[in-house]
């Protein structure tokens, strides 16, 4: 045997003792492995993309996984998701999000979810890229917020110059 090296076993939330360390064998790791599912990258700057639609990249039964190169409006206008959350991920840039319950600036790093049934729409400010991750059921946060963007309901929305 190789260098042993220590590998952590999990399941999707697992408690507290349901998890456990085995060893292995880091040639072994290492090497080619034949058959079974393989790790592959998507660079999404491989596709040109501008505005509509956003590229699926990963989809099954319960997830969907999006990215958008957003300049302005979003084509499509106010939508709203009947039967899924929608958590965005501003990667790069800077996005107004309108929403039936407010407005709000996000900026690279922020995160959010729109919940199921609000109506809202997009604009980049002025191009931003962001990652949307739709889900079936709802999502709930887990991490403890360390601070709160504010929404502006005041500013109201500003509709796309024709």
């Amino acid at each position: 045997m190789g260098k042993v090296v220590r590998e952590l076993v999990t399941w999707w939330n697992s408690a507290p003792g349901e998890t456990f360390f085995v060893e292995r064998d880091l040639d072994l790791m290492e090497a080619k492995a034949e058959g079974g599912r393989r790790m592959e990258v998507i660079n999404v700057y491989d596709y040109d993309v501008e505005q509509e639609p956003p590229i699926l990249l990963y989809e099954n039964e319960d997830v969907r996984i999006e990215y958008i190169r957003q300049k302005g409006h979003q084509g499509i206008g106010w939508h709203r998701g009947c039967d899924q959350d929608e958590a965005s991920f501003q990667v790069n840039g800077r996005r107004i999000l309108y929403t039936e319950t407010g407005t709000v600036e996000l900026k690279p790093g922020d995160f959010t979810i729109i919940p199921r049934g609000v109506s809202h729409d997009n604009a980049g400010d002025p191009v931003g890229e962001h990652l949307l991750i739709y889900t079936r059921r709802p999502l709930r946060r887990v991490v403890p917020l360390k601070s709160v963007v504010p929404l502006k309901s005041e500013e109201g929305y500003k509709p796309p110059k024709s």
